[in-house]
């Protein structure tokens, strides 16, 4: 049987979701609203990663986002100590671990239809397969084929799942709305849902607040951490473009999105190497949600003093302000 919020805290959750639609809200109901939802949330997994994210904001040691961060270090892991150094991996001997759970990763980030028409399989087929070729070792932290005879096909599936690096965004901000409005609906909540979406844009900028300088424990080389941005740090100032006709037009650059950045720390001969990439994709446009006290004019660099560059500098204490937007504090 289904649980669904019920009494004082169904009150509660009603006055939140009233605010909320009325635009009278910051990340403190939102903060609220997910984690009076929580225990209420069922098999909604983006909801769950975002009320978890409230009840442990310390350090995440597990959900979506984390198996996003380490799908991603485990991916570059591999190209460092294998594809770069031109070092062939032999699964017929003992491997690192690490590399079979990469496998597993990367069958995540294919589809259905191209596993059919390349291995006649489908995901959950071919995770079964990869568990039952190797052997586990977790005290070497090691794995082996079971069998030293391997089909062409099961071969040429763990060479096609080596074979390429991908980052994709643990969810987007329609996952995210969408899932909100689910659990809403299946707690049997009164709502406008009309109204409650056009709050959207807002409420998704509280969700970043929320996630904003969080860290994660996937037992790689360090932790890895997420942080709000956008998809362009930077765009020209005054730039003046000479068209074919002679004339001169200004030319108008935007920061695109904001996102939320992932970023993992990997140990490459000695020094760590920080790579990032986006781990939460929304449409929210910069310049729109943006107070004007995060933007900054200066140079490229010290030697073209004369090249200005418009920044949005995100490495700062962040606010909300009364209007929504996101400011320095």
């Amino acid at each position: 049987m289904i649980q669904k919020v019920s009494g004082t805290s169904k009150i509660k959750t009603q006055k939140i979701i009233a605010r909320i639609e009325s635009g009278m809200f910051d990340e403190i109901d939102v903060d609220s609203l997910v984690m009076l939802l929580r225990a209420f949330s069922n098999n909604h997994t983006v909801f769950r990663e975002i009320s978890d994210f409230v009840a442990h904001n310390d350090e995440r040691k597990k959900g979506i986002t984390t198996n996003s961060l380490e799908a991603f270090y485990l991916n570059l892991k591999y190209f460092i100590e294998y594809i770069s150094e031109k070092k062939q991996l032999d699964i017929s001997n003992p491997f690192p671990l690490y590399i079979k759970k990469l496998m597993e990763f990367q069958i995540d980030k294919c589809k259905n239809i191209d596993l059919k028409s390349k291995f006649d399989t489908n995901k959950l087929k071919l995770k079964s397969n990869i568990n039952a070729l190797f052997i586990e070792n977790k005290k070497n932290s090691t794995a082996v084929l079971r069998n030293t005879k391997i089909s062409k096909k099961n071969f040429k599936s763990i060479e096609f799942l080596l074979s390429f690096i991908s980052s994709i965004p643990a969810f987007t901000q329609k996952d995210l709305l969408n899932e909100i409005v689910q659990v809403i609906k299946d707690n049997d909540l009164i709502f406008d849902e009309r109204k409650f979406l056009l709050q959207g844009e807002r409420l998704t900028l509280c969700i970043l607040m929320l996630l904003h300088d969080s860290k994660f424990d996937f037992k790689g080389h360090k932790l890895g951490s997420c942080k709000i941005s956008c998809e362009n740090t930077y765009i020209p100032h005054n730039m003046q473009l000479s068209n074919p006709d002679g004339s001169i037009s200004q030319h108008i650059g935007t920061f695109g999105n904001l996102q939320i950045t992932g970023s993992i720390i990997l140990d490459k001969k000695g020094k760590d190497l920080t790579v990032s990439y986006p781990l939460i994709t929304t449409n929210l446009k910069v310049e729109e949600w943006c107070h004007e006290n995060l933007f900054m004019i200066k140079p490229i660099n010290e030697m073209h003093p004369n090249l200005l560059y418009k920044f949005v500098d995100f490495d700062c204490e962040l606010n909300l302000e009364d209007d929504g937007k996101l400011s320095r504090l």
